[in-house]
């Protein structure tokens, strides 16, 4: 009875993810096959949308239309040496030559023990990284050792994470044709920020990236996203924007916690906070 009622909640959340999706075509043959309702309204679907855009962090509010620039569009995923290169050349320029920071995030599947797709964002641009393919010949490993071998490690700027232990566990574990892998041991650019959220705010402590931000931003991140089949390809462009705001969001924040002190010139005390708590 058990499995059978966690079959059909199973079905249930399908149905509704896919409805979301609008994709009601397929779900109409599922809801058939599985002799259950399934039901459209162009109105309801409508208002549903406008609700998740006022309750989420949207792409737009991230990267605002400005003045005289055109629209950013949701980047598509890096799966060759000589694009991620470019694009990287491209984060860099964007980052701010007094507080240089880039955020990062890590999406992996069930199936691999390497990462699926490196996140990086500046508060300007963010691209996403085909960590596997790139991984895959000599020309992606030496592209990817240039660029975030070598950022990772930097002495200069910070790459901000959110509980990023398993993040950086991921990219060492990533599958790499090189046997001298591309990324390196030296890890001292990395921040995470969790520790220093927690410091500012000990109500956040125990809570995720998506409450953090709707404390520090205004919004929370939109999850649904976050169990997707991040090993296929390509990717839908709602994964990409999920996988793009979760490294943005770690600059957004961060900006906001550099005016509370948390810099390099921090006191002793706060320095040790941070460090007991776990950074």
């Amino acid at each position: 009875e058990d499995l059978r009622e966690a079959k059909v909640k199973l079905r249930e959340f399908a149905l509704t993810r896919l409805r979301e999706a609008n994709v009601h075509e397929t779900a109409h043959r599922l809801a058939l096959l599985w002799d259950m309702e399934y039901w459209y309204d162009y109105d309801d679907a409508e208002k549903y949308v406008q609700a998740r855009r006022e309750k989420y962090i949207q792409w737009d509010d991230a990267f605002p239309v400005k003045s005289g620039m055109g629209v950013i569009d949701v980047p598509e995923v890096l799966s060759t040496h000589n694009e991620l290169l470019c694009s990287f050349k491209d984060l860099e320029s964007t980052m701010n030559s007094k507080t240089p920071v880039i955020g990062f995030d890590v999406e992996w599947g069930d199936d691999s023990k390497g990462a699926a797709l490196l996140q990086l964002s500046t508060a300007k641009m963010s691209i996403l990284i085909d960590i596997p393919a790139l991984g895959k010949y000599e020309d992606g490993c030496k592209a990817l050792e240039l660029t975030v071998g070598r950022i990772f490690g930097s002495p200069t700027v910070k790459l901000l994470g959110f509980s990023c232990k398993e993040d950086l566990s991921r990219l060492r574990g990533s599958p790499s044709i090189r046997k001298t892998h591309w990324f390196s041991h030296n890890t001292n650019a990395v921040v995470d920020i969790k520790p220093l959220i927690s410091i500012d705010n000990p109500k956040l402590r125990s809570l995720g990236l998506s409450r953090s931000s709707e404390h520090y931003i205004g919004k929370p991140l939109d999850k649904s996203e976050q169990c997707s089949m991040w090993g296929q390809r390509p990717l839908s462009e709602s994964q990409r924007t999920y996988a793009a705001l979760d490294a943005w969001a770690c600059v957004a924040i961060y900006d906001k916690l550099s005016f509370r002190g948390f810099t390099s010139s921090s006191s002793t005390s706060t320095k040790r906070k941070i460090y007991e708590s776990g950074l």
